[in-house]
């Protein structure tokens, strides 16, 4: 499993001009097949309301 924090996700898809946006693309494309998850304190903000 990968666990992935809420940066990753911030830079792909509010800050499309940022010059590591190559690099976090791949990065996602990667742990696609890893079973990827998020961190409790992002699931948290998502479902506090």
């Amino acid at each position: 499993m990968v666990v992935i924090d809420t940066d990753i996700f911030i830079l792909e898809f509010a800050f499309h001009n940022d010059s590591r946006q190559a690099i976090n693309i791949e990065f996602l494309k990667r742990v696609q097949s890893a079973e990827p998850a998020i961190t409790l304190y992002k699931y948290l903000l998502n479902n506090s309301g």
